[in-house]
């Protein structure tokens, strides 16, 4: 018998996991098994001994950088997992100065950086990320690290930047570089894309921030420059040359591209979506427009408005810019349609940028209310997704072409309407010429009926679709609830006039519906679509208020108001009890009343108990019907919470400010009780004023006391160089305070503005003025 020796090399030394047991111990031959080894302690769940591992191996100077990438983010999930988040940041460094000059490491630790908490607490001057104990009751200042980490992780890249583009194998590189545009950008989305006017200091990590964070400008326009133009970031010349964070961003989607042309359309498309966010008509939205299917307003003169969308030429864009909604033309370079139109004409079905491309056309030539545009890409589209085998998506698309071009028609919401005159309702459609209209009247007496047998039949279990009386049409039209739907009322035929390129029309449909009652109304367009809608005409309603301690209902005719004495109201409410296995009981309680001479019904909680909810219907001799509910039923003060708020009145000496002048501002906190003594009840009281700038940093936090008259009077004086936009002034409840909060405040904003220049002329009249 022969024996075989094996000897390993001492640069292969034997390496047993401690602390993992006799039993799992094992003998590691290779950094490669010795990571499966430690990645499958971390899946068992034992992060203390996957961490001890992984750090060991990832601070080793020969470690394979694909392996270090790996062991950095397994170590820093294990330490989240062991509540151990403070030392992240000692592990990742240890990391990068083990593997300094490793580009790939370099930018594992600065994803690091954006994936970790960024929140925690300052105590005894040192940060300890994440959440610790005793936050909140003296445990240390709270505050926020994003900023902080973010110029972090840009450091890394930058330290990596060089090294990656030297690298001969350039598989990853187009992937450090995106990514490296999303930590630039800030990946807090394109609504913060203000920020990116600014060159981030990338020598010196910035302080941390006390509160959250996570303050987002929301969609406040994109930013203008002096002369009140667009911003747009042009690719310098290198990522040093850059003027601003805009210019870095596009520099670093420049260079994923020239180290994989193939990513070209990619990056196109990010740009491109960027550009729609900042310049799409859409973004008037944010402002209070309605860009939506508009009636007949498009012969305005308003050429910045959405009725001059249809006007737009393919170069051009209506907006909302810092400065308000503004019409513009687009150059080249920033022109997100001819970049869509580009890339859609690319056609390479491998990419699927083309089918996103036409998709983004369709949808915007909608927004810009151009719909014969619209219908030319979205038809493309539909063949497209046919061609490649996608029917489901090709399907949807088709039936958003369909309700472009074809006959479509709905009613608009509308309220319930007084009886004796005839009803109408609003109906908007396209492209038709003739609309069908059928009205039926609803059995809601017998709905109510049946509600109120079902719940006294105590079922196991409440189907709450059944009991749903404030939804009828929903049930009707979904539920095909025929039984309630009743006998033709009415039916008659309306002659449309469409508008040309597919625009709606909304017209105001008359019907011959007097009588009271509900009715379901439904409108068939010629070669069209079905669109029903309940239309209630009531001559009697029921209105409800509570008072202290009990319940008014009060019942007039619905056309005058007068009230209507000697009414039957039916009180219904049921509450349920749950037991076990899912199980419920139900109680029921009913009562009646009649209304007074003044259509009144008072209720105390033993008529009507808490916990129950309730329905009222209500009848007259002469046949007059109406119900409210089901609802619930409060008893108490229901007016002292607005009684009794505490409200902050804000005035400062002006609206606006330049940078170096001085804010002069005043708050009055009152009560508001205005039938009370005019003495303010916070005379001589402390509470803490809080200035925020336009980037939610605090900048003012000081205690004060209020004068006699409960105010407080400050001023501020503005630096040379003060952040542009709108500042928020606060009262709190002074520092103190068991429960603090903001009980109210105002704002003033800081603006480079020159104040206009114009002359009034008035003329006085001849004849006295009358007082008045």
């Amino acid at each position: 018998m022969s024996i075989t020796r094996f000897f390993v090399p001492a640069v292969a030394a034997v390496v047993l996991f401690g602390g993992l047991g006799a039993a799992s111990a094992a003998v590691i031959s290779s950094p490669t098994s010795e990571f499966k080894h430690a990645k499958k302690t971390f899946d068992e769940g034992n992060y203390k001994d996957a961490y001890e591992a992984v750090r060991k191996a990832a601070l080793r100077p020969n470690e394979p950088s694909r392996l270090v990438c790996k062991e950095l983010r397994i170590g820093s999930g294990s330490l989240s997992r062991l509540n151990r988040v403070s030392e992240i940041d000692d592990f990742r460094e240890a990391v990068v100065e083990a593997h300094a000059d490793d580009w790939r490491v370099l930018w594992a630790a600065a994803k690091n950086c954006m994936n970790i908490p960024h929140h925690g607490t300052i105590i005894a001057g040192k940060f300890y990320r994440g959440n610790q104990p005793g936050r909140g009751s003296g445990g240390g200042e709270f505050v926020n690290s994003f900023a902080r980490d973010r110029i972090r992780g840009l450091q890394l890249m930058v330290k990596a930047m060089p090294v990656a583009q030297r690298d001969e194998n350039r598989n990853q590189v187009p992937a450090f570089f995106k990514s490296f545009a999303r930590m630039v950008l800030g990946e807090r989305g394109y609504y913060d894309a203000w920020r990116l006017q600014v060159l981030s200091e990338l020598t010196v990590l910035p302080d941390y921030e006390p509160g959250w964070g996570g303050y987002h400008g929301g969609n406040r326009g994109a930013p203008v420059d002096e002369d009140g133009n667009p911003v747009y970031y042009y690719v310098p010349k290198s990522f040093q040359a850059a003027e601003n964070d805009g210019q870095r961003w596009r520099w670093c989607l420049a260079e994923a591209v020239k180290f994989n042309p193939l990513t070209r359309n990619q990056v196109r498309m990010k740009f491109a979506r960027f550009l729609y966010a900042q310049f799409g008509v859409q973004t008037m939205a944010g402002g209070g427009w309605n860009i939506g299917r508009l009636a007949d307003d498009d012969a305005k003169e308003n050429e910045s408005g959405p009725y001059a969308l249809h006007t737009l030429g393919e170069d051009e864009t209506i907006a909302r810019l810092a400065t308000g909604i503004k019409r513009f033309k687009l150059p080249d370079e920033f022109n997100f349609i001819k970049i869509f139109k580009e890339v859609a004409a690319d056609n390479n079905p491998t990419s699927g940028y083309d089918i996103s491309s036409l998709e983004n056309l369709t949808r915007l030539f909608e927004n810009r209310r151009q719909y014969s545009k619209a219908v030319g890409y979205c038809s493309t589209l539909v063949e497209t997704l046919r061609e490649i085998n996608s029917p489901h998506s090709a399907k949807t698309w088709q039936q958003r072409l369909d309700q472009i071009v074809g006959n479509w028609g709905r009613f608009e919401p509308v309220m319930s309407q007084p009886g004796g005159r005839g009803a109408s309702v609003e109906f908007r459609f396209r492209n038709g010429k003739k609309a069908s209209f059928t009205a039926r009247r609803i059995k809601v007496k017998q709905l109510l009926l049946d509600v109120k047998a079902y719940i006294k039949s105590d079922p196991k279990r409440l189907d709450h679709q059944k009991i749903n009386i404030g939804s009828i049409g929903y049930r009707l039209v979904t539920r095909n609830e025929k039984k309630y739907v009743g006998r033709q009322a009415a039916s008659w035929d309306v002659k449309l006039r469409p508008r040309k390129n597919h625009f709606d029309r909304r017209i105001t449909v008359a019907t011959p519906l007097t009588n009271a009652g509900a009715y379901l109304l439904t409108a068939k367009m010629a070669d069209g679509n079905t669109s029903k809608i309940v239309i209630w005409i009531n001559d009697m309603a029921i209105v409800e208020k509570p008072l202290t301690g009990r319940n008014l209902y009060y019942v007039a005719d619905s056309r005058s108001g007068k009230p209507i004495a000697g009414a039957n109201l039916e009180f219904f409410g049921f509450k349920m009890k749950h037991k076990r296995n899912n199980r419920i009981d139900i109680d029921v309680e009913h009562f009646a009343e009649r209304s007074d001479e003044n259509g009144q019904v008072i209720t105390d909680a033993k008529e009507q108990p808490r916990g129950y909810r309730w329905l009222i219907t209500a009848r007259t001799d002469d046949g007059r019907f109406a119900y409210l509910g089901f609802s619930n039923v409060w008893y108490g003060r229901r007016h002292d919470q607005q009684y009794k708020a505490i409200k902050v009145f804000t005035i400062t000496d002006r609206p606006v400010y330049r940078p170096k002048q001085k804010v002069h501002y005043k708050f009055w906190v009152r009560h508001a009780q205005y039938d009370q003594p005019d003495v303010s009840q916070f005379a001589d009281k402390q509470f803490t004023v809080e200035i925020n700038n336009p980037k939610g940093e605090r900048i003012v936090n000081k205690d004060v006391t209020t004068d006699a008259y409960g105010g407080i009077e400050g001023e501020l004086e503005l630096p040379q160089d003060a952040q542009l936009g709108v500042y928020r002034l606060y009262v709190k409840k002074y520092r103190a305070a068991r429960n603090r909060g903001n009980l109210g405040g105002g704002t003033f904003r800081v603006e480079e503005y020159k104040k206009p220049e114009f002359e009034v002329t008035v003329e006085a009249p001849t004849e006295p003025v009358a007082l008045g």
